[in-house]
């Protein structure tokens, strides 16, 4: 499971980057600037994100696998999908989601436990309404 607080969930999720303190197993994003491609034949806002994923855990092969697991729920997103994002109080669908890069080998991290991979992703969003 993922949380973003909890302290008893298998994986933590951050924005922003890792932080330096445990727990070992943690995903962090970080997004671009998103792009603006202007509004589609329905009207709909279309924007596009780049977006890094950065997860760390105690071993290679866990963060290897965490890393991949993400990248294949990630891909399979598809309109049909219906998921749904909030940015500064706006609600936009996920249109699209690409696979730029990764996953990445980072190395261990320096003075802690633990392996790191970055995966980078293109995420097409429509505004809601």
């Amino acid at each position: 499971s993922l949380s973003a607080s909890s302290e008893t969930a298998d994986w933590t999720g951050t924005y922003g980057g890792l932080p330096s303190e445990l727990p070992t197993k943690r995903i962090a994003t970080k997004s671009s600037t998103p792009i603006v491609h202007g509004k589609d034949t329905d009207g709909k806002l279309s924007l596009h994100y780049g977006v890094q994923v950065f997860v760390r855990s105690s071993t290679d092969e866990s963060a290897y696998k965490k890393s991949a697991e993400i990248v294949a729920r990630l891909v399979r997103i598809t309109p049909a999908t219906k998921v749904s994002v909030t940015i500064d109080t706006v609600q936009y669908d996920v249109e699209h989601v690409s696979l730029s890069s990764g996953p990445v080998y980072l190395g261990a991290q320096e003075d802690k436990d633990g392996e790191r991979y970055s995966t980078n992703f293109l995420v097409v969003i429509n505004k809601v309404g």
